[in-house]
């Protein structure tokens, strides 16, 4: 949810980032927002900055435009093969007013508004204005010229194509609507028993439902109270208008709650947006800061307007917003939790060439690269049975791991195979009880078996100036996140526990690798053994691994 004012700072700031059209170029302060490739954006021409920076570079013409993402708030600069020439900051010929005018002499046109086609390619979409009553009233649109920005190339459509979202400016239908609203039960009525009387709301706002941008402003009463009877959705191409009785607060009742929420912080609201939260009607709006940038977002039920909940994102902001209205006894238990968003499932089969992951706002977020192919995977990594983000503490489904049978410790017999961690007979003992990991019986210790080596009880920190005795995690469990902290401190190591592979004395790590050979480095997933003190890396060949380091060359 992004206004005017936001996308023109965001717009600003990302021309400052180019050298080469910073000093030449302005961006025009009107941002059309329009829906390009199913996303709803903002887009914008550039202009020239005086009469002698026209001059100079009116050969070229206009190098870019700007498009801004009005869900990630990314500003992109688009550069064009050939410039645009044919703007509403041209001179002489070439300025849109007067191209249109050579060209249309007999028509009238709305302001011509930028926009760009599913291919990119910039337009002017000039709306053609018509007078149904008289000579000077009843103010209507049919059809439009689009211009091509690039060559000026025209042509005059009745009926625009699809990828035209606005056609019907927001002063046009709001107008229309008054006028509809005054006078539908008849002209002395307007004025004397104002019977059924309605108004819009002073302000409106934007949603792309589909493909379309419709506009949305409330509807209430001609006296000066303060609560709405109901909204309008208009499709800007098509002017379909859809009423929806719903009485409530005003949206300026709605922005003053939220703004009491964040009073210290002394946030401003935009003009909210209804939407349908649980089957209750709710202002959804973005809080601004002193920048104009958008730093929290705000949710107020249009009945009972005291009932307003913040947050930093519009997923944070929506959940607590459904966990309040469970606590007023509004919603049930049902409707508390937010819905999961339908993806589309498909497979994939590959070996797996590199793994990176990454924490967006507290989800572990892992992208996988297969050999052969330069896209990467996306996989978050959740609760299992739960649509929630990761948790400090709980089962997870990690996904990213292959599926392992628990080996039971206390029963494993002595495999026989060289370095298996499975060569004795072993107890464990919780180290909450016990303190220590048993080797054999709860009652004594006996010595280990000739060739075999003793489980690891107790080791020594090895920090500088202190020698200190720790005791090392029970095998099969997680490391504490303070005893790989410390340990990556003292010894120059750095892992990231994965989970327990249910197997003495060995855990699933991420590690960052120095291999002492000419200083490489490099990352991957593997398996790292406590005792010996030595990581190996899953190596993809049938469940071989080789070895990667051993006592050193980490680094946190």
């Amino acid at each position: 949810m992004l206004d005017s004012d936001s996308a023109a700072r965001l717009g600003n700031r990302k021309l400052g980032e180019l050298a080469d059209m910073v000093s030449q170029f302005e961006i025009l302060p009107n941002y059309t927002q329009i829906n390009y490739k199913g996303r709803p954006v903002r887009v914008t021409s550039l202009a020239y900055g005086d009469l002698i920076k026209w001059f100079t570079n009116r050969s070229n013409g206009l190098p870019a435009y700007i498009i801004i993402d009005m869900v990630t708030q990314e500003a992109e600069v688009v550069r064009l093969d050939e410039g645009m020439k044919y703007t509403t900051a041209e001179h002489f010929s070439r300025n849109l007013y007067r191209h249109l005018r050579f060209h249309y002499p007999t028509m009238m046109f709305d302001e011509p508004v930028f926009e760009i086609d599913e291919e990119g390619t910039p337009y002017w979409v000039c709306s053609r204005i018509v007078k149904r009553i008289g000579l000077f009233g009843g103010t209507d649109v049919k059809g439009a010229v689009l211009v091509n920005a690039v060559s000026g190339e025209s042509q005059y459509y009745e009926d625009v194509p699809t990828w035209v979202d606005r056609l019907y400016s927001s002063d046009i239908i709001m107008d229309q609507y008054d006028y509809y609203g005054q006078f539908h039960n008849g002209f002395l009525n307007a004025y004397f028993g104002q019977r059924d009387v309605t108004l819009t709301t002073d302000g409106w706002n934007y949603i792309a439902i589909n493909n379309d941008v419709y506009m949305y402003t409330g509807v209430t009463s001609v006296t000066s109270d303060q609560s709405n009877i109901g909204f309008i959705l208009t499709n800007q191409r098509t002017k379909e208008t859809r009423f929806y009785p719903c009485a409530g607060a005003t949206e300026t009742s709605a922005k003053s709650s939220a703004q009491s929420q964040v009073q210290q912080m002394r946030y401003s609201a935009t003009f909210p947006l209804l939407l349908n939260i649980a089957d209750q009607p709710t202002y959804f709006m973005a809080l601004k800061g002193e920048d104009g940038l958008v730093k929290m977002y705000a949710m107020v039920n249009v009945q009972q307007y005291n009932i307003v909940e913040t947050g930093q994102t519009v997923a944070q902001c929506e959940e607590n917003y459904r966990k309040t209205l469970l606590n007023n006894g509004i919603i049930d238990r049902a409707d508390a939790e937010v819905p999961a968003e339908e993806q589309e499932l498909w497979e994939t089969k590959g070996t797996i060439a590199e793994i990176r992951s990454a924490v967006i706002e507290g989800t572990s977020v892992y992208y996988l690269r297969f050999e052969g192919g330069g896209q990467l995977l996306r996989v978050c990594q959740r609760r299992a049975g739960a649509g929630g983000p990761t948790a400090e503490r709980g089962r997870y489904d990690h996904g990213l791991l292959a599926q392992r049978d628990p080996v039971d410790h206390r029963s494993a017999d002595r495999c026989g195979e060289p370095g298996c961690v499975h060569r004795r007979r072993r107890r464990l003992r919780s180290l909450r009880s016990r303190k220590r990991i048993s080797c054999q019986t709860p009652g004594r210790r006996k010595a280990p078996a000739a060739g075999s080596r003793r489980s690891f009880t107790e080791k020594h920190d090895f920090s500088r100036g202190n020698r200190s005795k720790r005791r090392e995690p029970a095998a099969g469990k997680m490391p504490a996140a303070g005893f790989l902290w410390e340990l990556s401190k003292s010894k120059g190591k750095f892992w990231l526990a994965q989970g327990p592979l249910f197997i003495v004395n060995v855990h699933a790590v991420w590690y960052l690798c120095n291999n002492n050979i000419g200083g490489t480095a490099y990352a991957g997933f593997g398996l790292y053994q406590h005792r010996q003190r030595r990581l190996y890396s899953h190596s993809g060949d049938g469940g071989n691994a080789a070895e990667v380091c051993h006592d050193g060359g980490f680094w946190p």
